[in-house]
């Protein structure tokens, strides 16, 4: 239950650019898992142009358009 916070803290404290979009990832996969649609749909969208490799976008993006239709924000 203590996890959203404990990535929060990690996202404030680290500066390298890989690490911060796998836990903000994270994040946003945990949020969906909840049903937090409208507050998944942003972080995946982050991470569109954060570097990731093309496997992880593709799942970022089909996550992200999953989130927005999930809230009805199509």
């Amino acid at each position: 239950p203590k996890i959203i916070g404990e990535i929060d803290k990690l996202l404030a404290t680290t500066k390298d650019p890989k690490e911060r979009s796998q836990v903000g990832l994270l994040k946003a996969e945990i949020l969906f898992r909840e049903g937090k649609y409208m507050e998944a749909a942003p972080l995946y969208e982050a991470q569109l142009n954060a570097g990731l490799e093309d496997k992880i976008k593709k799942q970022a993006f089909y996550k992200w358009a999953w989130s927005l239709a999930q809230a009805g924000q199509i």
